[in-house]
């Protein structure tokens, strides 16, 4: 027997953890270069997911489109990868702003 949990549920832990994260971590001083290879580190990490993700989706575009894959289960599994690649895209576009941000702010170059 398949236990299912409501989407509700799971978004509502993620935002239950975010946000005591935010509390608990609020006080803490990072030095910035371990702040920057983090950054860096998770900037890397989000775009080989994102990659992965796409490959995932064109993989299952393919098959729907070969009707291996039936489409009343392609249609909801497409939207929840193009959910991930949307926002863990964003997010490491977001860093790699602000890492070219902060090298040009270190080198003292205007333009990125």
């Amino acid at each position: 027997m398949v236990h299912r949990y409501p989407s509700s549920v799971v978004y509502g832990d993620f935002l239950l953890v975010y946000f005591l994260g935010k509390r608990i971590f609020r006080g803490q001083v990072v030095d910035a270069e371990k702040a920057r290879a983090a950054v860096a580190t998770s900037a890397t990490l989000s775009k080989r997911l994102v990659n992965l993700w796409i490959l995932f989706f064109l993989y299952g575009v393919i098959e729907t489109a070969q009707e291996k894959i039936p489409l009343n289960r392609a249609i909801p599994a497409g939207a929840f990868l193009l959910a991930f690649i949307g926002v863990f895209g964003w997010i490491a576009y977001r860093m790699r702003h602000q890492l070219r941000r902060d090298r040009s702010e270190k080198t003292g170059d205007s333009t990125f």
